[in-house]
């Protein structure tokens, strides 16, 4: 999907009436109808205490098409490495593109800095 013309944009944000500097929120922007839909939602147990690094795309089906022929962005999940502040740990958190509902979350052996971009940590050795 990198490069090529698309219709949503998932990405990090946080809420404008906060003096936080940090994320707090993943957010899709469907291009077409500038409608955005964030996770997390009001209720979640993470709301409010989540800072989240940049949501990464997997495809569940590279060959899985639209209605007009294109790839179907949503058939996915997005991993997004996410700091939870109250529990002090960082976790790996799996949402569904479609709904952006949590579909898993793995705590990390470690936390793992904030920052905007992707992460790399070996192996334990």
């Amino acid at each position: 999907f990198a490069r090529k013309e698309h219709r949503f944009v998932y990405g990090v944000g946080r809420d404008p009436q906060t003096t936080l500097s940090l994320n707090d929120r993943i957010t899709k922007l469907d291009c077409h109808t500038g409608q955005a839909r964030s996770w997390p939602a009001v209720g979640d147990d993470l709301f409010g205490r989540a800072h989240p690094g940049e949501p990464v795309f997997v495809p569940r089906d590279t060959s899985s098409r639209g209605p007009n022929g294109v790839p179907d962005e949503e058939n996915g999940v997005l991993l997004s490495v996410v700091y939870d502040d109250m529990s002090v740990c960082s976790l790996l958190v799996i949402l569904d593109a479609r709904s952006m509902c949590e579909v898993q979350r793995y705590q990390l052996p470690h936390v793992v800095p904030l920052g905007f971009h992707g992460f790399f940590y070996p192996a334990a050795s």
